[in-house]
């Protein structure tokens, strides 16, 4: 009680933290974690939780931490995208209510694909993002509206009905094919093949070949 009447004592500010430090912990250990083997209520706290925190249009969400570059909503999807490995932990997702909240992750989704207008009318998300912040969300939304479609194919009829889905769909792949001419018109067609099948692929196309893959499965 002592603690709480001083002005070094937030409560907010303990619980942001709280917050913040779990989410990066949710990051590191997504990959591994299958929703089947845990408790169904926790995993459906957690489901809503990250549903939560991707969707709300809230300044504080959406924008990057002090701490960090990256927003709240940011992570949230990253762990998103990385649960998304497993093709069970999307069907517990997609299976967690409120499905309105389903939708407005694919609106979100659809909006990280905009990497040209990142600053422009599309999303606000976007905004004081830097260009390669931008290319990481694209990737982290085209995997995971890969894994979602795969999960459901109905997701797929959803997502097409959103403005501008299928022009981004398609940009991404003219854009990737537009910087791959460009490298063979200076460096030979030699150099691309090299550039593929290293690990610089991602510096210099912003992309690799399973990113297109799967935008295609898309």
């Amino acid at each position: 009680n002592e603690n709480q009447n001083t002005s070094s004592f937030s409560l907010s500010e303990c619980l942001v933290n709280i917050r913040e430090n779990t989410l990066v912990t949710l990051t590191n250990i997504a990959s591994v974690l299958i929703f089947d083997t845990y408790d169904s209520y926790l995993i459906n706290q957690l489901i809503n939780g990250l549903l939560y925190w991707s969707t709300c249009y809230s300044n504080e969400i959406i924008d990057s931490l002090q701490s960090s570059y990256i927003s709240i909503q940011h992570l949230s999807i990253e762990i998103l995208t990385k649960l998304s490995v497993h093709d069970m932990n999307m069907d517990f997702i997609l299976a967690t209510p409120s499905f309105y909240c389903i939708i407005s992750l694919f609106h979100i989704l659809t909006n990280w694909l905009n990497v040209d207008n990142m600053n422009n009318n599309i999303s606000n998300s976007y905004i004081n993002l830097t260009r390669s912040q931008a290319y990481i969300q694209r990737e982290f939304a085209i995997v995971l509206l890969n894994a979602l479609i795969r999960c459901d194919s109905n997701v797929a009829h959803i997502i097409a009905h959103i403005p501008y889905t299928i022009s981004l769909l398609i940009n991404f792949l003219e854009d990737y094919e537009k910087k791959t001419l460009e490298l063979i018109t200076r460096y030979g067609s030699d150099y691309v093949l090299n550039l593929i099948n290293n690990q610089e692929t991602e510096q210099i196309l912003f992309t690799t070949n399973d990113m297109c893959n799967n935008m295609c499965n898309i």
